[in-house]
């Protein structure tokens, strides 16, 4: 028995370590965070739009992303993609079908923004921005690409009715085409 309460509270610690807590605190600390990086976060947006889109990007810390549906993991000397072996970062970004430079570059990004995970929604194409924290409790930003009235119009409407579908918590505009979401936990 006393076994069995030492492997519940290391399991406890060892989930506690793995998943971070929000970094910003609701729709002020967020609304924030996003004017003072407005222009950064667009052209986060607006790149992810144009390029990957279909795809999601995460970054879960330190040598542990994922690229559309596959994981690269750091394992040992190289890392893992899948059950595949591979030296390095830049061969793990062929596996998973993108260039070293674009990885790198959505690496730098997540770092620096504090980004959790980036998609693209169909049918109205609006960008969702995970924030670093939503492990637990999905919050972030949602954005409707330059040219892209369906998705300004769906998210206008979402927020006008204060959430999209059943997923979402809270919808709310921050300016332009700049909205607000916490969600339901995945």
């Amino acid at each position: 028995m006393r076994w069995l309460w030492l492997s519940l509270g290391v399991a406890v610690i060892l989930i506690s370590l793995s998943c971070e807590r929000a970094r910003f605190d609701g729709y002020d600390e967020v609304r924030q965070q996003l004017v003072s990086n407005e222009r950064e976060y667009a052209d986060a947006a607006e790149d992810w739009a144009r390029g990957p889109g279909k795809l999601t990007f995460c970054y879960f810390g330190e040598g542990r992303y994922r690229w559309g549906d596959q994981y690269i993991d750091k394992s040992g000397s190289g890392f893992r993609v899948g059950a595949k072996e591979v030296t390095s970062l830049e061969q793990a970004a062929r596996v998973v079908g993108t260039t070293p430079e674009v990885l790198d570059r959505w690496i730098q990004r997540a770092e620096r923004l504090q980004l959790y995970c980036i998609d693209q929604w169909a049918p109205s194409g609006y960008v969702q921005i995970l924030l670093r924290g939503s492990e637990w409790r999905p919050y972030g930003l949602r954005y409707a690409p330059e040219g892209n009235e369906n998705a300004q119009k769906a998210l206008a409407e979402y927020s006008r009715q204060g959430r999209e579908k059943n997923t979402d918590l809270v919808l709310r505009p921050i300016a332009n085409r700049w909205f607000y979401f916490e969600s339901r936990r995945f």
